[in-house]
């Protein structure tokens, strides 16, 4: 192992961060290292004297500052989950609303097939065609005009006459 791979490890063996293998590789090499040794020596050293000073409380605004950090952080938090939660909303609405189109085209081509199967099915009227595509009748004088012989071009004083006698 090398002097500089060892150097950048050193930290993490005095936290006791390392693996046990690893752990094992730096020890074996600062034994045999001094230049190593020392710089372990002089961080370990260090690090005792960091413990040793007493803790000083931190500033006012400083708290302020930290604790609006952590209230920032929380409301991205919750901004991001409820961005999250309406982006799946919305793509299931999307999704839902493609099937709505489709339904209400189907929905009214039924509704049309049916209206129209009634329009064409419907009994026949007495005076009326049977169907949509029935012949029209040969006549349009009406069954009096039918019965005395008198055709659409006839005399209008006999057809009142004969309606008159039949009443």
């Amino acid at each position: 192992m090398n002097c500089r791979a060892v150097t950048k490890q050193l930290s993490f063996l005095l936290d006791e961060r390392l693996e046990s293998e690893f752990a094992v590789e730096v020890s074996e090499h600062l034994w045999s290292c001094r230049k190593c040794n020392r710089e372990f020596m002089r961080l370990s050293r260090l690090r005792q004297q960091l413990h040793s000073l007493r803790r000083v409380p931190a500033p006012q605004y400083l708290r302020h500052l930290v604790r609006l950090h952590i209230a920032e952080a929380q409301n991205d938090y919750l901004v991001k989950r409820l961005r999250e939660f309406l982006e799946l909303r919305w793509s299931r609405i999307r999704t839902t609303e493609r099937l709505w189109y489709v339904a209400r085209f189907l929905g009214t081509a039924s509704a049309f097939v049916f209206f129209f199967a009634l329009y064409l099915y419907r009994p026949a009227r007495p005076g009326s065609r049977a169907g949509p595509f029935a012949e029209p009748p040969a006549e349009s004088g009406g069954v009096r005009a039918q019965e005395s012989g008198i055709g659409s071009g006839g005399d209008a004083a006999q057809a009142y006459q004969l309606k008159r006698t039949h009443d």
